[in-house]
């Protein structure tokens, strides 16, 4: 009795959803070696049979059409099991895997959402490499990624040219040097009564052989004729020797 019920369970071992496809081969082969155990024979052409019964969904139909079509390429139980892992792995995956039951919108979901994680990722890595090098560094903004030639604050060789994608505060940029020069107002012109101001370049000495010799006058010297010779009126008081 024991050995006609351990036959029965090895070929009512039927693929669930709920179990890996490492551990229900596992227990496929726990079942053989049970049942072997109990007095049954079983051989590999038999065993190779059971497996591919116990897979009877729809999803394994393109899997088990491959094999028997093939039946040279799977001669054996460890081929076709070595396959319908193989074929399942991949399948569970890929975006679009053909997975059993319940599992297909699960695996459809975690491999895209993987797979446009790693893509996005990728597209990141590069776009920083590509703005930001640390081999470049601004003498002007003193920010990695660029030289003073490109930068665009202030003080930079394109001072103000700010990217479209630029989204921070951006510096008053210097205008033209006409629009900010003040116009010096001109001298007043002195009030009549009032003794005009010279500055005296030189202070006018007669040496003894009768040249005229000049010595350097920081002093302020007033006179009330502004057309009066310098030798005659810039011989500063306090500069006479």
């Amino acid at each position: 009795m024991r050995k006609v019920i351990s036959m029965r369970r090895l070929r009512s071992h039927i693929f669930c959803d709920n179990e890996t496809i490492d551990t229900f081969f596992c227990t496929m082969r726990e079942l053989r070696k049970e049942a072997i155990d109990m007095g049954n024979e079983i051989p590999d052409s038999v065993f190779r049979e059971i497996v591919l019964a116990a897979f009877p969904t729809a999803s394994f139909d393109t899997i088990m059409q491959n094999i028997n079509a093939n039946p040279s390429t799977f001669p054996s139980s460890s081929s076709v099991i070595q396959h319908i892992s193989f074929q399942y792995s991949r399948s569970e995956n890929r975006p679009d895997a053909v997975v059993p039951g319940d599992r297909l919108p699960q695996a459809n979901s975690v491999a895209y959402l993987t797979s446009h994680i790693e893509t996005l990722e990728k597209q990141l890595a590069a776009s920083a490499n590509a703005v930001k090098s640390p081999e470049k560094k601004c003498r002007n903004c003193q920010r990695q990624g660029h030289l003073i030639e490109d930068c665009f604050r202030k003080g930079g060789g394109k001072e103000g040219q700010y990217p479209p994608w630029w989204k921070g505060k951006k510096d008053t940029t210097v205008g033209s040097s006409t629009a900010n020069v003040t116009a010096t107002p001109p001298e007043s012109t002195p009030e009549v009564g009032e003794l005009p101001q010279y500055f005296g370049l030189t202070a006018s000495l007669i040496a003894e052989n009768g040249n005229e010799i000049y010595t350097p006058c920081d002093h302020v010297a007033q006179s009330s004729e502004a057309s009066t010779p310098l030798r005659e009126r810039a011989s500063c008081p306090r500069c006479v020797l």
